[in-house]
């Protein structure tokens, strides 16, 4: 499957949050979607959070950690 678009991340707060936006049209057409990933310090986890253009609804995020370059997410 071939999917044609952009794909933008910034971090904000010194790192600590991440806003990924990608817009792309594919096989099943024209679809936006952001992510938002918020590193807790007290914690010291990652929240993973999906939000798409025609759902508009926040779902609960993922949670976990990136060690060793690998991201252990969980809901």
């Amino acid at each position: 499957m071939e999917i044609s678009g952009t794909f933008t991340v910034r971090k904000v707060w010194g790192g600590r949050t991440q806003l990924e936006e990608i817009e792309a049209d594919g096989p099943k057409g024209h679809w936006e979607t952001l992510t938002l990933f918020l590193y807790n310090l007290p914690s010291h986890q990652w929240s993973q959070t999906f939000i798409n253009s025609k759902m508009a609804v926040l779902n609960p995020p993922l949670v976990g950690a990136f060690k060793g370059g690998r991201g252990d997410l969980l809901n």
